[in-house]
């Protein structure tokens, strides 16, 4: 499952298909484990990319800038802006 979330392999995934792997048992829910997966590559397109939000969002499966915003502040206590602007800075992005 973690294999089809982070290179986007096979078609949407649903809840029949991928609760057998994760779950409450192992500490932490599908939901959350895809979520970070999704940051993660967020979090990386913003630093080297031009792509705006949106396409950030759209890649990534977060589907708008809200939703993405809203989803960075919950993980990095920082809005997806700020990530970037410090990466710019710092001479990391493309």
């Amino acid at each position: 499952m973690l294999r089809r979330v982070r290179f986007g392999t096979g078609g949407p995934l649903v809840w029949t298909e991928s609760h057998h792997s994760l779950g409450p048992r192992d500490g932490i829910a599908a939901a959350k484990v895809i979520e970070n997966l999704r940051l993660d590559a967020a979090r990386h397109l913003l630093e080297r990319s031009r792509l705006t939000l949106d396409q950030v969002a759209v890649e990534t499966g977060l589907t708008d800038a809200r939703r993405l915003r809203e989803a960075f502040l919950r993980r990095y206590r920082q809005p997806p802006q700020a990530i970037r602007r410090q990466m710019r800075i710092e001479g990391f992005a493309a």
